[in-house]
């Protein structure tokens, strides 16, 4: 059987807008996209350093960004919360290093 369309539920309580569905349906088509297109060049340089006795793991993240003039601090995250928590914690930390 041949699938080519699945279902997601939303959160209860939760009704898209036209603008929130074709934000759906867009991210949905990047992550395919980014999964399956290039698969057979991926597969095989995952194959060649796993061979080389590496363990590996990988997916796709979240990435903060904060600028202000010429400071820049960047985190990632496997959820836009644990970025902005790690980004917020760069924020501070430059402060404490005597950036205001």
């Amino acid at each position: 059987m041949s699938v080519n369309h699945i279902s997601v539920p939303l959160p209860l309580g939760v009704e898209p807008s036209k603008t929130d569905l074709e934000l759906l349906q867009a991210t949905f088509q990047a992550i395919i996209a980014l999964r399956y297109e290039n698969a057979v060049r991926r597969d095989a340089m995952l194959s060649v350093i796993e061979d080389e006795g590496w363990n590996v793991r990988w997916g796709l993240t979240w990435v903060a960004e904060a600028r202000r003039g010429n400071d820049y601090e960047q985190a990632t995250g496997s959820t836009t919360e644990s970025a902005l928590g790690c980004l917020y914690h760069l924020v501070q930390m430059a402060k404490l290093e005597g950036c205001p």
